[in-house]
């Protein structure tokens, strides 16, 4: 500790300091968040049978006011099984910025817990999960021949499975800055069963 707190000294500005520091201790700093989720889902489960949340995390430029819009004409769309939850974080450039750290990393520890059921993110952010064996080949979990590929565009990423569908005409997701976004299925994933019925809602 006493390390680490020399190193900081030396550097000259809080982002110096905030980059070494998930460089360094990212994994131990993941793995407590993730620690902490999981204790908290434990203990749900146990003291509480809450009604089911299906989550969409949004990675993109998309302004709050956007998502918002998309929560608020979602809303009229009910599903009989579970609730529709959206979390967000915002990046600019295909960067996040300095103060979504946090959220990136309660992403990365959502994401190791099942937390999350889809990713709508832009192409550079879903090569790099891909990479990393965090999603799951859409065959797996939804029947691609319902998906209009004259509306909607397969991706693969450069692999040999299709991974994602591009949201540029999806309904509720009609805003500009969805034109370069897909939507993509995490691995862990504990709402599978169900993705097929967002998808449905979110692609007519």
């Amino acid at each position: 500790m006493k390390r680490l707190i020399a190193t900081l000294r030396t550097m000259s500005s809080k982002k110096e300091q905030i980059d070494y520091i998930w460089e360094y201790y990212k994994l131990h700093i993941i793995g407590s968040i993730s620690a902490i989720i999981f204790l908290g889902i434990m203990v749900g489960n146990i003291f509480d049978e809450e009604e089911k949340v299906f989550e969409v995390m949004v990675v993109s430029e998309a302004s709050l006011s956007v998502i918002e819009q998309v929560e608020e004409d979602l809303s009229d769309h009910t599903f009989d099984a579970f609730t529709l939850f959206f979390e967000y974080i915002q990046h600019k450039g295909g960067k996040v910025e300095e103060s979504a750290y946090q959220q990136m990393q309660k992403m990365s520890a959502a994401l190791s817990v099942g937390q999350i059921d889809i990713i709508i993110t832009d192409k550079a952010l879903a090569k790099q999960l891909i990479e990393e064996d965090l999603f799951l080949p859409l065959s797996e979990v939804i029947d691609l021949n319902q998906i209009n590929q004259e509306d909607y565009q397969l991706a693969d990423f450069e692999t040999n499975e299709i991974y994602g569908i591009s949201t540029k005409n999806a309904a509720y997701l009609d805003a500009p800055t969805f034109d370069d976004t897909f939507i993509l299925v995490p691995a862990t994933s504990r709402n599978q069963e169900y993705v097929q019925e967002v998808i449905d809602v979110l692609l007519p």
